[in-house]
């Protein structure tokens, strides 16, 4: 397996980096976001003390312009789950659903609010055997205190239905999101 890049203009490119993390190949994104390179850096502090969320990509590096995170088996980009989908895979997405539940859960006590819930941000970790969550470029984050945004998310697909929803307060947004968009379709 070869590391992998996630270039400014939007390709995956495979890059011939040596392999940096514990001999492992990685994915590097690029990214300008802010709030995104914050959110990583807070969570390569919380895998570093030893308590990491179990179910969210592993950070190796935050940089000024690129994340470099554990690179995941991308199982689900683009696939729908329906109702008519077979039994198996149906059960397959209930117990993906029940893992991002608590991920959503724990990540709302660091301030993190992931917004941008949908099947296309689960990859599978070979090295762990389970399913991760990635991509933070439409998160936001509040005051774990007062509960109010600090960094608000980019005001995409999913944010403004749940405004439109007449959602208000960020833990709210992110809840409706969780529970209305998950899952059921690619939002943009």
């Amino acid at each position: 397996m070869t590391s992998k890049a996630y270039t400014f203009d939007g390709n995956i490119e495979e890059i011939s980096m040596p392999e940096l993390y514990d001999g492992k190949p990685f994915f590097r994104k690029m990214t300008h976001t802010k709030v995104e390179l914050e959110i990583c850096r807070q969570l390569l502090m919380i895998q570093s003390s030893g308590k990491p969320i179990q179910h969210v990509v592993h950070i190796y590096d935050v940089g000024a312009n690129f994340v470099d995170m554990e690179l995941l088996d991308e199982t689900y980009g683009g696939k729908h789950f329906d109702q008519e989908e077979e039994q198996e895979e149906q059960e397959e997405l209930m117990e993906i659903i029940s893992i991002m539940r608590q991920v959503k859960n724990e990540l709302q006590l660091y301030g993190i609010l992931y917004i941008d819930w949908k099947i296309d941000n689960i990859g599978f970790s070979k090295t762990d055997n389970t399913h991760k969550l990635f991509d933070f470029d439409c998160s936001g984050l509040i005051d774990v205190k007062t509960k109010e945004w600090i960094k608000k998310p980019k005001m995409y697909y999913s944010f403004c239905k749940a405004i439109a929803a007449g959602k208000e307060k960020p833990l709210e947004i992110d809840d409706y999101i969780f529970e209305t968009e998950t899952f059921t379709e690619t939002s943009n």
